[in-house]
């Protein structure tokens, strides 16, 4: 609709035909004209300002007091639009009411009319928004009186620029919103709505703005509010207002000079200032009255606290005692906590931070953003619990987040043997416990839904339905399964919520294809602490013919199948020594030499160490946690038809090293060209039996310089699985018929890959 002006209406009422005309439509209606006259005006206002109809104009026409509305539209116009005639069908009735303008839901029950007068309003200098001028109207004799429903609320602009205006009731009455009417003299029986009304748009300098609000007193005064782009500034009015329908009260010119960032609800923020440890770390949006939701036990009682909180920000933070702080929004907009740190509001810039810890210490800070109550609590400690089990104190590691490493996963045949939650206890005495969200009865650990592991508010310590339980496939055998507890109270989620990674058992505590590393006093020069395990599904190619571990008559080097780590290093006897993985689980081999077992210090290492000095040969079977350990005496580089086999000595980290001569040979007469070939054979103590370790590649020819245990019987005829140098250039340069010469030769077992290296060749 467009109307122009805040007036009283006088409209005549014509019934063209009391009949049905032939085309009208079916279900007992009739065709009706409505001609408005605009006959009053508002004195208050200027002497013209009358309402002029357009042929866009409705309004809602009921037939009958507890009818449904219907849509009058304008059909003409005339005198300069000061009469207009509205035309529809509606059903024949005794009493005609109205509403103007149309309004889709409007209602009416007994002859009282229920109509919106609208909280976002147009702003239109001099008078108001086209659709705030809500009016009603009652049939007599075929004759609407139109009544306006609402009141005049006036400001003048006092500076360019503006881009919108709000009026806030400081009481919390309803300004705009859905008001049940009495027609017949356009006065309120009840209101219900926002406690505001405002209008956004370019707002002219020196022009007068006009709000429709519903009548009333407001008894805590207003607040206005003046919008320049993404800033804003404010202006209280304290005394107590009454505003009688039709009324029009000035409320004065505005212009500001303390301009803010306007914040909006919802939006991100951040902590700032030198007492924030953690400075631009996320507070975490928890919504209207609350984040979570309610959780109710097997009574119906409710176990969330969150109904004793209206904050919407919260965040749990390191601060610096005697450091002020404050909050930035994405936005721009900055707030601060009063000195006291129970209320929150907006500040202008950084030096008006007021709040600063009295102590260094993590806190958790509760707010109503952007201006409202707050709290700041400091947290003591945050602990793990389960029930009917000691808890466990977690470490803070930064921004809201705890966690708690080799927790034991404690699930009994007692049906509440396996729950837990969390309790965070404050400097103050009190405490908080933290249990589940999900509320669809028991909790279900397997669940792939992320829900599940969300923590909120607990009320009640001493009821753990709404805490968690350990999954079922980690039932209590002797303790054997720990894992990492880490508990998130922070903005990175979807929710505050927990995980439990890193499971471990104790009773076989090595998986597949970890980083696993030697450490203890008993690693021995020329090794260090931390040489890394191989590790390996297959130590061999098994396309290439009598590969693996050797097996020679009473003599056997077949180790069981499985062994999917393996290490050589220097050992100190009698020494204790452990293993590490990059997760950081310890473990260490059993009393008895021959299985591994979980640790968490080095100090309950129960083996005592290897019998003699020297460089050993370990092997652990992850699946099972076998160990096969083997003392490695001596290491040879062999040539076929070169006299003696040359010693190599042991440099560290896997690796042999020495300089033998070597020549060439044509053992297998491949044809015209002759070949350097070799191999190499370490000597096993234990076993008194050397396994030799050849060639990785199906190709009898220089490929790679990878090797591999093989089952060579040692003969100076078996050569099948010799290494070759062929096709190497620096070999390949020398004349073979009248050289020999001297290397440096590397044996390489180590993580790296068991390899071999000829170089420095002379």
């Amino acid at each position: 609709m467009k109307k122009s002006l805040f007036i009283l209406i006088a409209a005549t009422a014509a019934v063209l035909s009391c009949n049905k005309e032939p085309n009208a439509p079916s279900g007992d209606t009739v065709h009706l004209s409505f001609t408005g006259i605009t006959n009053d005006v508002k004195t208050s206002l200027a002497s013209d300002f009358s309402i002029v109809w357009s042929t866009e104009d409705d309004i809602t026409v009921f037939p009958g007091e507890n009818a449904s509305g219907v849509t009058f539209d304008v059909t003409a116009t005339s005198n300069n639009g000061h009469t207009a005639t509205f035309e529809g069908n509606a059903a024949a009735s005794a009493n005609y009411y109205a509403l103007s303008p149309a309004q889709v839901g409007v209602s009416i029950a007994d002859g009282k009319i229920s109509a919106i007068l609208p909280t976002a309003q147009t702003p239109v200098a001099g008078s108001f928004g086209p659709e705030s001028n809500v009016a009603v109207a009652v049939a007599s004799d075929y004759v609407f009186q139109f009544k306006n429903v609402g009141a005049l609320v006036g400001f003048t602009i006092g500076q360019e620029d503006i881009t919108g205006i709000k009026l806030e009731a400081l009481g919390g009455e309803a300004l705009s919103g859905t008001a049940v009417i009495d027609p017949a003299d356009g006065s309120l029986i009840s209101k219900s709505g926002e406690s505001y009304v405002q209008m956004n748009g370019s707002l002219v300098k020196d022009a007068t703005y006009y709000f429709v609000v519903l009548p009333g007193t407001y008894a805590g005064g207003f607040r206005i509010t003046l919008f320049k782009g993404a800033q804003y500034t404010r202006f209280s009015k304290t005394a107590s207002y009454t505003i009688e329908r039709n009324g029009n009260l000035d409320m004065g010119t505005y212009a500001g000079n303390n301009w803010k960032a306007i914040f909006t609800v919802g939006e991100a923020v951040t902590i700032k200032g030198t007492g924030a440890a953690e400075n631009g770390q996320d507070v975490a949006y928890v919504g209207s009255n609350g984040y979570w939701k309610e959780v109710k036990n097997s009574s119906s009682t409710t176990v969330s606290d969150i109904a004793d909180y209206a904050y919407n920000y919260e965040i749990f933070t390191t601060l610096t005692g005697g450091q002020p702080i404050y909050f930035e929004a994405n936005g721009g907009a900055l707030l601060s906590l009063n000195a006291a740190g129970d209320a929150v509001k907006p500040i202008t810039n950084a030096s008006q931070a007021a709040y600063s810890a009295t102590s260094d210490g993590i806190y958790r800070i509760r707010m109503v953003l952007p201006e409202g109550v707050a709290e700041v609590k400091e947290i003591s400690s945050v602990r793990f619990s389960q029930y009917n089990v000691s808890g466990i104190d977690m470490e803070y590691a930064g921004e809201g987040v705890w966690t708690a490493t080799t927790v034991p996963m404690k699930r009994g045949t007692n049906s509440w043997d396996n729950r837990y939650k969390f309790n965070i206890h404050f400097s103050d005495g009190g405490n908080q416990w933290y249990g589940r969200m999900n509320a669809s009865g028991n909790p279900t650990y397997g669940t792939t839904d992320a829900s599940y592991f969300y923590v909120q508010p607990s009320n009640d310590e001493d009821k753990w339905e709404p805490g968690f339980q350990w999954p079922s496939a980690y039932e209590n055998n002797n303790e054997r399964y720990y894992g990492k507890v880490t508990l998130s109270m922070n903005n990175d989620g979807d929710h505050y919520t927990h995980a439990v990674s890193d499971i471990w058992d104790k009773q076989n505590p090595l998986a597949a294809n970890e980083i696993v590393r030697v450490y203890g006093s008993a690693v021995a020069s020329p090794d260090v602490a931390g040489v890394q395990m191989r590790y390996s599904t297959a130590f061999y190619n098994s396309a290439v013919a009598n590969s693996g571990d050797r097996v020679d008559g009473s003599s056997t080097m077949a180790d069981p199948v499985g062994y999917d780590y393996e290490i050589f290093v220097n050992l100190r006897k009698d020494t204790k020594f452990h293993f590490s993985t990059e997760s950081g689980h310890l473990f260490a081999i059993n009393s008895a030499g021959n299985r591994i077992e979980g640790i968490f210090a080095e100090s309950e290492v129960n083996y005592n160490g290897v019998g003699a000095d020297g460089v050993y040969r370990i092997r652990i079977n992850s699946t099972n946690g076998a160990v096969a350990l083997r003392r490695a005496e001596s290491a040879r580089y062999l040539q076929p038809n070169r006299g003696t086999n040359q010693e190599l000595s042991y440099i560290g980290n896997g690796t042999w090293k020495g300089y033998p001569a070597f020549g060439w040979t044509n053992p297998k007469n491949w044809g015209s060209n002759s070949i350097c070939v070799f191999k190499f054979q370490i000597f096993y103590n234990e076993v008194n039996t050397w396994q030799y370790y050849g060639r990785y590649e199906t190709e009898q020819v220089y490929t790679s310089n990878h090797i591999q245990p093989i089952t060579d019987t040692g003969a100076t005829s078996s050569w099948d699985n010799f290494l070759t140098a062929e096709n190497n250039p620096e070999l390949d340069s020398m004349d073979y018929r009248t050289e020999y010469g001297y290397c440096d030769v590397y044996l390489k077992l180590n993580a790296d890959g068991y390899t071999y290296q000829i170089n420095n060749i002379r």
